[in-house]
């Protein structure tokens, strides 16, 4: 005969492993999804790279994608771990345009400022 404090400490180890089991697999997803992302930033960087002399800001958000990708990759080895990534590259992924690179001169959207964003001279 089975005593229910053994029912219910069984069923507590079975719901238990069963929270296990799903962390698991939301842990192995993120990691998937992350690295999927990954793949698919480098691939736009590439892009980009090779429209570099065609296409204003190309060089810019090349930059920009393979930060973002570097990110996500980051992201999955934490996922992989059990781990959330580090704030830093949360705050990538979070704001993955982030600020043009120091010096250029497009704007954080990886475009040329228009004519009517320029400063009027006083005249």
């Amino acid at each position: 005969m089975v005593c229910m404090g053994e029912d219910a400490e069984q069923s507590a180890h079975d719901r238990a492993a069963e929270l296990a089991r799903k962390r698991d697999e939301v842990f192995t997803a993120l990691a998937r999804t992350a690295e999927a992302v990954a793949r698919a930033e480098e691939e736009s960087a590439d892009v980009h790279d090779s429209a570099a002399g065609l296409l204003p800001g190309a060089v810019e958000h090349a930059v920009r994608a393979r930060r973002f990708a570097e990110a996500e990759r980051a992201a999955a080895a934490a996922y992989r771990e059990h781990r959330l990534p580090p704030d830093e590259v949360r705050q990538v992924i979070r704001d993955p345009r982030g600020p043009a690179p120091t010096g250029s001169r497009y704007n954080s959207e990886g475009q040329q400022p228009s004519e009517v964003d320029k400063p009027q001279a006083a005249g």
